[in-house]
């Protein structure tokens, strides 16, 4: 006879504020990016995952008892689903498809510019859903990442004012800018996913996030200089998005800043093989 675990955590969902709720085990990046980052040609196919203590290479996925399936579902449907198909993969990016079926109104030195209301196809209401919700699950909770906890990120009032925008009760924060970005030469870090960081920096707050080859940044305060803000995929003029490898380049300047200051993250990656 085959026992059932019929344990189950009830408690309160953060998303919806709900008591009394079956919280499920909820990812703090969706489980589909674990799938799209294993890499089955390899002897060890599972994804890398950087933390204070190391580099580490598991096939543990990053979850926590959080949310209630409703506000799971709801995730998944408004955001989640929508990228998952347009993310990169090792046969096709097809966001970066949409944006070079296009003509970009603006082109600079190292930048294209793109009018995302212009291009059909391209999901901007998903798009933005999906960034919010990964700044606020980064912030919400502390996530446990390679046997220690992730510090997340410090959003203040801010993190309300996106649980509002997630729940449809007001629109995306006028404190708020969302950059968005995909890099002119994918391969650089297409096959990394990194978890929401970043801080002040002058009159206002940034976090950074790379999922599968799209470039997120998150500008928060009231003083967020005018010509970021005018590059805001939610508010800016026809919402713009760029093709461009500077965010990415600042990302992967900012993970050789961490390994010089810390060179023991550098030893053998940490983990095992097992599927």
């Amino acid at each position: 006879m085959q026992l059932v675990n019929t344990m189950m955590r009830i408690g309160r969902c953060p998303l919806c504020r709900r008591d009394g709720q079956e919280l499920q085990d909820s990812h703090f990046q969706p489980a589909g990016v674990y799938r799209v980052l294993r890499d089955e040609t390899e002897s060890n196919p599972n994804p890398f995952r950087f933390s204070d203590e190391g580099v580490f290479q598991d096939s543990r996925q990053v979850s926590d008892y959080l949310l209630c399936r409703d506000c799971e579902q709801r995730l998944s449907k408004n955001g989640e689903n929508w990228f998952l198909a347009h993310c990169w993969r090792k046969n096709q990016f097809r966001l970066a498809s949409l944006l070079d079926s296009a003509i970009p109104p603006a082109v600079y030195p190292r930048m294209r510019i793109y009018h995302a209301a212009m291009i059909p196809g391209l999901n901007v209401t998903a798009l933005t859903y999906f960034a919010a919700s990964m700044f606020w699950r980064a912030s919400v909770h502390r996530w446990e990442i390679a046997r220690s906890k992730f510090r997340g990120i410090e959003l203040g009032p801010y993190e309300e004012q996106l649980r509002e925008y997630l729940m449809s009760e007001s629109p995306f924060p006028d404190s708020c800018a969302l950059l968005v970005s995909v890099p002119e030469n994918v391969k650089i870090i297409a096959g990394l996913s990194l978890t929401p960081y970043g801080g002040r920096k002058g009159t206002h707050h940034a976090y950074k996030l790379v999922v599968l080859g799209v470039g997120f940044h998150l500008l928060i305060g009231r003083q967020i200089p005018r010509g970021l803000r005018a590059m805001c995929l939610v508010r800016g003029v026809g919402n713009p998005i760029c093709r461009t490898d500077m965010l990415e380049q600042a990302i992967m300047q900012d993970l050789s800043l961490k390994f010089s200051q810390h060179p023991q993250l550098l030893d053998r990656p940490k983990g095992s093989a097992s599927a």
